[in-house]
């Protein structure tokens, strides 16, 4: 069954990963076609979100978490072990910040003190004190994207493991085919995404909303969303 709402995204990104990425690994991996959709059905669910205008006062915090989903995409095209676990980091991140930014008002936190928030302050003084952290589903998905922050971290912050060959060499290194377990766990990571978007944004605020408060691009915007949802189970 076809994706038309998804399908244009796909194709406009494969030629722009062939266009600027011609010798990506992942290129042709038929495993991310997938995963591909999924990000981009991410995209669009949080774009949906902030055109609703739901949590309107909060729009920078939406734009960062969309930014971070874009992150993901480009380091796919642009593949380093480092990029995507950077990129991974900072969607995990952006994911936390927008589920406090639901519970606190402006007034009691900025968009701009949100967004300087450490991470441990942000996990142990406003997730885990909050009442989504007490639904079973909600906590599993927070959990992931803790652990995904800390795995990041941990590539990012590591010593670099750098062998003695020429440096364009090892730059070139970048393109060569990359084994299948890292693949598969490409897979899963996205997995979480889209889990993690679903299920805080989707489930929560747009899969029942009315359509007497939408706009009729709105309603079509909202119709091809469970469409997509269904078909990528």
């Amino acid at each position: 069954m076809k994706m038309i709402f998804l399908d244009e995204d796909v194709v406009a990104y494969k030629e722009y990963v062939e266009k600027n990425f011609p010798n990506s690994p992942l290129k042709n991996k038929d495993e991310l076609k997938k995963p591909v959709k999924q990000l981009f059905k991410c995209v669009k669910i949080v774009q949906l979100f902030s055109r609703i205008g739901i949590n309107r006062d909060r729009q920078n915090i939406l734009d960062d978490l969309l930014q971070s989903i874009f992150d993901v995409l480009f380091s796919l095209s642009a593949y380093s072990d480092f990029n995507f676990n950077a990129a991974l980091r900072s969607f995990s991140e952006q994911t936390m910040i927008f589920v406090v930014s639901l519970t606190t008002g402006v007034s009691e936190l900025s968009n701009d003190e949100l967004s300087k928030k450490k991470h441990v302050d942000l996990w142990n003084n406003y997730i885990k004190t909050s009442g989504l952290y007490m639904d079973p589903e909600s906590k599993s998905i927070l959990d992931d994207m803790n652990n995904m922050f800390a795995r990041g971290s941990q590539v990012i912050h590591r010593d670099p493991n750098i062998v003695n060959k020429n440096n364009v060499d090892f730059l070139n290194d970048y393109f060569h085919n990359i084994d299948q377990h890292k693949v598969l766990i490409i897979v899963q990571q996205i997995q979480k995404i889209d889990d993690a978007i679903q299920i805080l944004i989707y489930n929560k605020y747009l899969k029942c909303l009315s359509s007497d408060s939408l706009t009729m691009a709105q309603k079509f915007e909202l119709d091809e969303l469970k469409k997509a949802v269904s078909q990528l189970k």
